[in-house]
């Protein structure tokens, strides 16, 4: 899978989360760690780049699991 993250900040800037994943869950993980790195990033939503979003990793570093049909 061609699996990509894009960040918001509190601010409302927004950006491209460096990497390229092969799961959806690979993406989580990152997401979580590029979170701890920079403390501004509110959430980060993990994409397909042609099947459209997945779901959103919050601050908290809970995901929305909407790629699942269960959590």
């Amino acid at each position: 899978m061609r699996v990509t993250g894009r960040w918001t900040s509190k601010t409302g800037k927004t950006g491209r989360m460096p990497g390229r994943f092969g799961t959806a869950t690979e993406a989580e993980a990152a997401a979580r760690e590029f979170m701890t790195k920079y403390p501004t990033v509110t959430v980060v939503s993990i994409s397909h780049e042609t099947g459209g979003w997945l779901t959103d990793v919050n601050r908290d570093g809970n995901s929305s699991h909407g790629w699942r049909a269960t959590p």
